[in-house]
């Protein structure tokens, strides 16, 4: 998949080593996907929340960082929409 979005990651810079890896292989991983379907994305990341069609909300690392994208299965492109704390 395409990952496009990738400035707002900058969010999380800083926040901790175990977060700024766990970051770097989430970006790998995702780059290399290709998820055809919902199905695809959850049993990849089995903490991943689903809020929407095609939008998914992944848990960073066992910190309260989140990240939201939106994924066109299609186009094969993952958009990162927002990257925040869970308070």
């Amino acid at each position: 998949m395409r990952l496009l979005g990738q400035i707002k990651l900058k969010a999380t810079q800083g926040c901790g080593s175990d977060i700024d890896l766990w970051i770097a292989i989430w970006i790998g991983e995702l780059s290399f996907a290709n998820w055809k379907e919902t199905n695809d994305v959850l049993e990849a990341y089995p903490r991943v929340e689903q809020k929407g069609a095609n939008v998914f909300v992944f848990p960073v690392s066992d910190s309260s960082h989140r990240i939201k994208i939106l994924l066109s299965f299609e186009k094969g492109t993952a958009l990162i929409q927002e990257v925040y704390k869970n308070e």
